[in-house]
């Protein structure tokens, strides 16, 4: 599988991924198809919605004599007459739902390669909330026999679903994770439908951060996660790929979907959408029609804001503020938001290493959650520097250095515009910015402020300035100075070869400064401490070693 990305809004990417000769882009939902029960044809999913990946049940097919014989002479792709990635799943929520007991691991396997499935999963034992310690750690243990043994059933140019059970134990997901980490490229959380039904998004985010710190390189898929409400909460957790029936199910039961919860058809007066089956028809006349055709309609609905709302998330992620779409989300329900309000609480520190410097939005402030962020958080952590000159307080901060307010995102508060036109000098704003990106402290140069620019010179030599952005950009010869004084890492990407053109690759990277962040400018030196240029750093530093093809600095 080749993965290109395009975007990325802290763990959230938006990736393109080939395998199969097919293209996925993702963040995207699997729509959940019964060849038993068509509502809406592959076809049209394909073309009306644009779907470019369905998932069905391989297990449905090989118990339905018909559909068996089709599947094995026509192949998936032409029995459902759909053109994109199809993947096949085993049985394993039939097993949970349905108590069915008679399905062989090995054999499902055989028959997804058989009837030509792009992606391919293995039959893993669904953890139940309610399962004992002994039954969760069994269940994982047999689900880990399964995909290791099931793994040479697969041909290599098919992907292969590396499923991870566990419930709400965390340790058996990492265990799972860990013990699976080299199987594939798409990691499934499985057993995830009893927390979702039951609103316990707590324990979801739990599990999918414990996942993707454990395998922060893989592409994950949420098995049974297809709520349009959740997909801001997913994609911010960086799962990649998600299913899901709910279009279906919902329809059958008129539940009507929206981005902010489900809706009983019988209780809308007024349909909040526009989509073409919202348009014709008024709630009464859906509620008039016969059980069949209003299954239908409503199942039309429901695809229309399922997909909707995944461009809504790409879009956020694009221009990076998803988690301002995400704090509005989470107000659909008070689980949801407790959720939210824990997931940053425990996990923002870590959640901020993945965040850039700077960015083109602003945050949005929608509750308390807002002071949690992890832009907010970087400024609680570096406070504890000792940075010299003035300082202010700040509500919901404390005392912070008066520079920092020309900065991302404080340079967004109202009193911070006032506060940073103090009586400043310009040496002492560049020492505290100095201090901040990099946790430097360079004296013995001059600081001269023209217009809005500062311009730093230390013997005749301008080694930086600072702009409106309130960023410092320091010069080579400012670079060269911070080498001289300070050791490596600090300020500094250090390579094991010359990058050529100015390009440096994830392969390429020997150590780095911690405390960089996508966006900012670095010292890009050899293993010598030799200054070769300055680059600005183009994705976490943290993650330069899961992409060794990918550039990750730039020279400027």
């Amino acid at each position: 599988m080749e993965r290109k990305i395009k975007y990325r809004d802290g763990l959230a990417k938006i990736s393109v991924l080939s395998f199969a000769g097919k293209k996925v882009e993702t963040p995207n939902i699997a729509i959940v198809v019964n060849p038993n029960k068509l509502i809406i044809s592959p076809e049209e999913l394909e073309k009306q919605f644009k779907a470019e990946i369905l998932i069905t049940n391989a297990y449905i097919i090989s118990k339905t004599p018909t559909l068996r014989e089709k599947a094995k002479h026509e192949k998936l792709h032409r029995m459902l007459n759909f053109h994109g990635a199809i993947m096949t799943d085993s049985g394993a929520y039939q097993m949970y739902s349905r108590g069915i007991k008679d399905i062989d691991p090995e054999a499902v396997v055989k028959f997804q390669v058989e009837i030509g499935s792009d992606v391919i999963t293995p039959l893993d034992c669904f953890v139940l909330p309610r399962d004992s310690r002994k039954e969760a750690e069994d269940k994982v243990d047999e689900t880990i026999r399964r995909v290791v043994s099931s793994k040479n059933l697969i041909p290599s140019e098919r992907e292969y679903i590396i499923p991870l059970q566990g419930g709400t134990h965390i340790d058996l997901r990492v265990k799972s994770a860990m013990a699976l980490r080299n199987m594939g490229n798409i990691y499934a959380i499985g057993g995830l439908a009893p927390l979702l039904m039951s609103y316990n998004y707590k324990e979801i985010c739990d599990i999918i951060i414990a996942i993707k710190k454990t395998i922060p390189d893989k592409i994950i898929h949420a098995f049974g996660a297809g709520h349009p409400m959740i997909f801001s909460l997913l994609a911010f957790l960086g799962c990649d790929l998600f299913d899901s029936a709910m279009y279906s199910i919902a329809a059958a039961q008129d539940r009507y979907l929206t981005a902010f919860g489900t809706l009983k058809l019988r209780e809308i007066e007024e349909f909040p959408c526009s989509c073409p089956v919202c348009v014709k028809y008024t709630p009464q006349e859906l509620l008039e029609t016969d059980k069949k055709e209003r299954t239908e309609l409503l199942a039309r609905h429901n695809l229309f804001v399922t997909f909707e709302e995944l461009k809504i998330v790409k879009e956020a992620i694009k221009n990076q503020e998803l988690l301002n779409l995400l704090q509005l989300r989470a107000r659909s329900h008070p689980r949801f938001l407790e959720a939210l309000i824990l997931l940053l609480r425990k996990h923002s520190t870590w959640l901020e290493k993945f965040e850039p410097i700077s960015k083109n939005t602003p945050l949005k402030y929608a509750g308390v959650e807002f002071w949690l962020r992890p832009e907010i958080a970087r400024i609680r952590l570096r406070m504890s520097r000792g940075y010299p000159g003035k300082h202010v307080f700040i509500k919901g901060l404390g005392v912070v250095p008066v520079a920092i307010l020309r900065t991302y995102p404080l340079k967004q508060l109202k009193e911070s515009k006032i506060l940073a036109e103090d009586s400043q000098s310009p040496l002492e704003v560049m020492r505290q910015l100095l201090k901040y990106y990099y946790n430097v402290d360079i004296t013995g140069f001059k600081a001269v402020k023209q217009d809005d620019k500062v311009t730093c010179v230390f013997k005749n030599t301008v080694i930086g300035h600072i702009d409106s952005t309130g960023f410092p950009k320091l010069t080579d010869e400012g670079f060269k100075i911070l080498i001289s004084i300070y050791k490596p890492p600090i300020g500094r990407i250090i390579v094991k070869t010359q990058p050529i053109t100015g390009k440096v690759y994830g392969r390429q990277v020997e150590d780095f400064d911690p405390d960089l962040r996508p966006g900012q400018i670095a010292a890009v030196v050899d293993k010598n401490d030799r200054f070769l240029f300055k680059a600005e750093i183009l994705i976490p530093p943290c993650e330069f070693q899961y992409y060794p093809n990918e550039i990750v600095a730039m020279a400027i």
